[in-house]
């Protein structure tokens, strides 16, 4: 199981449930496995309530990949041998990402990327923090990332439920980026005290980390980062800051000094990351 993603997304009259799975068989030989296929399905419904629906979603998108699995040609399947064992560094830690899609966050983990020249990205120059799909609806939501060789782009289906690719830039073992990120905390409070429209409010631009070991999101809580910064010896970050609060390349270099004057554990400690 590479992924398996559930999610509601509330806007002011509606709300969307996701179900997005994506899945390899394997058959076990007596020393190792033998890879048979990729199947992945994904399914959406927009209600006024969809929560006691996912059930549903994800029985359905199960079905999908068995049934693709049960029509598969067996005459022309060649089984190829695979090892599940996943390197201790992350590959885009050591090496250039690859060029095209990545499926999962384990491909990613392991710099496996694959074309799929059924995809293409509108001309997007006046946004190049963001890509978007030509067809917004075709496999948005299937794929876990994609890379142009030079940068790392992050499906935000993945935590919000926007229909786009976010830039990151890779700092240590983090990829950083900046985009409306849902935090759950907040979000639960928000929906309860303001009904529908509380999810809506409660989703923010933040500065986010994606741990490349893990796979886990870090939020960077605008208050922390200024309350870090607000002292005589960060003025000038500070400043900076203030003038371009939503641009990566400046929370980049924000983090790199921090990071060289307070070293990388007590940098952890103050972001609780």
């Amino acid at each position: 199981m590479n992924q398996l993603l559930i999610s509601e997304n509330t806007g002011a009259f509606k709300e969307t449930g996701k179900a997005i799975i994506s899945l390899d068989v394997l058959q076990k030989g007596v020393e190792d496995y033998f890879f048979l296929g990729s199947f992945s399905a994904f399914r959406e419904k927009n209600s006024m309530d969809v929560t006691g629906k996912h059930d549903d979603r994800i029985r359905a998108i199960l079905k999908d990949c068995l049934m693709q699995f049960s029509n598969l040609d067996w005459k022309n399947i060649k089984p190829i041998a695979v090892s599940t064992y996943l390197p201790k560094t992350p590959k885009l830690m050591v090496e250039h990402p690859g060029i095209g899609f990545f499926k999962s966050f384990t491909e990613l983990y392991k710099n496996i990327t694959f074309t799929d020249s059924s995809i293409t990205f509108k001309d997007n120059k006046h946004r190049p923090q963001k890509l978007f799909l030509d067809d917004r609806i075709h496999k948005r939501a299937l794929y876990y990332a994609y890379s142009n060789g030079e940068n790392v782009f992050i499906n935000a289906s993945n935590y919000s439920g926007e229909k786009h690719f976010v830039k990151t830039k890779q700092f240590k073992n983090y990829l950083l980026f900046n985009d409306s990120f849902i935090q759950q905390g907040k979000a639960s409070g928000a929906s309860m005290a303001f009904g529908v429209l509380g999810l809506l409010a409660s989703e923010q631009r933040v500065h986010v980390l994606l741990d490349l070991f893990s796979g886990q999101y870090h939020v960077l809580d605008r208050r922390t980062i200024t309350n870090l910064l607000n002292k005589i010896e960060y003025k000038d970050l500070y400043k900076l800051y203030r003038q371009k609060p939503y641009n990566i390349e400046v929370m980049y270099s924000i983090l790199e000094t921090l990071s060289n004057e307070m070293g990388d554990e007590k940098l952890k400690q103050k972001f609780q990351i």
